[in-house]
């Protein structure tokens, strides 16, 4: 079952953030189940030399997730947000490259997806074609690579 989430849906595997604000993130309180889980304001660094900074729009959900939360994969040291994939548009670039409104994907660590704005390498995204929208984008990228 999906959390219930303020501005967030759950449909085939993704969240979906219905707003543009900045700041809520899906952040786990410590190692465990999902009531470990909760909303809670998370804040993206401006972009350093080579970043952009993005405000996503939807998240992957995937098995990693569930183990990084769980910690069986320790790959964060709550509090901390979790999820690896996740797409938007860019809000800020310090990277040639990518300007305010890509729209972008990525999958990678380190975990965090789960927010509304991310700050990362440019090297880490993807520029989305305008005939793929970022909910599929965002359930298709980890996906892709295993």
């Amino acid at each position: 079952m999906a959390p219930r989430l303020p501005g967030w849906s759950s449909s085939g595997g993704i969240f979906v953030l219905h707003s543009t604000g900045s700041g809520p993130g899906i952040v786990v309180a410590a190692h465990g189940g999902a009531g470990r889980m909760g909303l809670q304001a998370v804040s993206a660094a401006a972009p350093g030399p080579g970043q952009v900074r993005i405000r996503q729009s939807a998240s992957g959900v995937n098995y990693i997730d569930i183990y990084i939360r769980k910690g069986l994969y320790r790959m964060i040291e709550p509090p901390a947000p979790i999820g690896m994939e996740a797409a938007g548009v860019v809000v800020e670039s310090n990277a040639p490259g990518f300007s305010p409104g890509d729209r972008v994907a990525y999958a990678c660590p380190p975990p965090g997806a789960y927010v509304t704005m991310r700050t990362l390498p440019a090297s880490q995204l993807v520029l989305l074609p305008d005939h793929v929208d970022e909910e599929t984008a965002a359930a298709l990228m980890l996906k892709g690579m295993t």
